[in-house]
């Protein structure tokens, strides 16, 4: 009886904290999160006595830790130190897919530090065209450096009022990575973000609209309509490189950003810029990938079209897994 008693009583003053379950879990987030910062603090230290890999190993338990406790902010501050790091020891590639990672959280979240990350994006993108892409031990792989940048047909980037010049290779490989399967939604989606792209989505997305395009591509040439002259061009391009036709893919993008440049369409110039990365992917010739994918951030953001931004970033961090 005495026992059933004191059972009765424990239960009792259990149901006297109504909210005392809710208050233990308030207390381990708390703790989680003071955990976090010690980690963060103690990579700090490591960093400032040149200790990079003990401070990633902090950062990176830092990183679970906000992951259990489901803390986006701090899962996208950490991924950004994480990149900060790598970049100090030129492991450029390994930044990227933090930065990368780091945005998509900010985005999500609307905050104004998406444009911070999205610059630092485009500045790892400058530094792996100027010095090729890192290895992993942090020095320069000369192998990985694109030497060769030959071809027949020379394209002109414009960016701040500046003129590049770059090639186009001419022999892209006959096969399409099992990768790019994964990214065809989002190379359609920045095809969509062109004005007149609506007309055209129909075809588009049908699977045998390549004779209807080129119909269309037909109609807009007799009448001079530019711009749906570029977008029929894109879509025809993306519609080849689904059914792995690199070739004629790359022919269309081209054709699609001569017209955009001539015309000064920059909306058509960015996503042109975009796919034509893509077939640098597909190439294997990743420093002029991210050549074409920092002018076309810069572009997008030139326009305050933070949609095509964000498409860009997702292409490019699929394409770095």
């Amino acid at each position: 009886m005495h026992q059933i008693i004191q059972i009765i009583g424990l239960m009792d003053s259990l149901r006297g904290k109504n909210n005392s379950i809710k208050n233990y879990e308030e207390k381990l987030y708390q703790y989680q999160e003071q955990e976090a910062e010690i980690l963060i603090d103690m990579g700090a230290l490591c960093l400032d006595d040149e200790q990079t890999e003990e401070a990633l190993k902090y950062f990176h338990e830092a990183l679970n830790t906000y992951q259990k406790m489901e803390y986006l902010e701090g899962k996208a501050f950490t991924h950004d130190l994480i990149g900060d790091t790598y970049l100090s020891i030129k492991k450029t590639s390994h930044a990227l897919k933090h930065y990368q990672k780091a945005y998509e959280i900010y985005y999500s979240l609307e905050s104004p530090l998406e444009d911070e990350l999205s610059e630092k994006i485009g500045e790892v993108m400058e530094l792996q065209e100027t010095l090729g892409i890192s290895s992993e031990n942090g020095s320069l792989d000369t192998n990985e450096i694109d030497t060769d940048l030959s071809g027949d047909t020379s394209i002109a980037i414009k960016s701040d009022s500046s003129l590049k010049h770059s090639k186009i290779p001419a022999s892209p490989k006959k096969s399409v990575p099992t990768t790019m399967d994964n990214i065809a939604d989002e190379l359609e989606t920045a095809i969509m973000l062109l004005n007149n792209s609506s007309m055209y989505e129909k075809y588009y997305k049908e699977a045998n609209g390549i004779d209807y395009l080129e119909e269309a591509l037909q109609t807009a040439d007799v009448i001079e309509d530019w711009e749906a002259q570029g977008t029929l061009h894109l879509m025809l391009g993306d519609s080849h490189l689904k059914v792995k036709k690199v070739e004629e893919a790359l022919k269309h993008f081209k054709k699609a950003y001569e017209i955009f440049e001539d015309n000064d369409i920059k909306l058509g110039i960015a996503v042109s810029l975009l796919l034509l990365g893509t077939i640098y992917f597909i190439q294997d010739k990743e420093q002029s990938m991210y050549k074409f994918f920092k002018e076309s951030l810069k572009l997008f953001r030139e326009l305050k079209d933070k949609k095509g931004e964000k498409i860009a970033i997702n292409i490019l961090e699929m394409l770095s897994e």
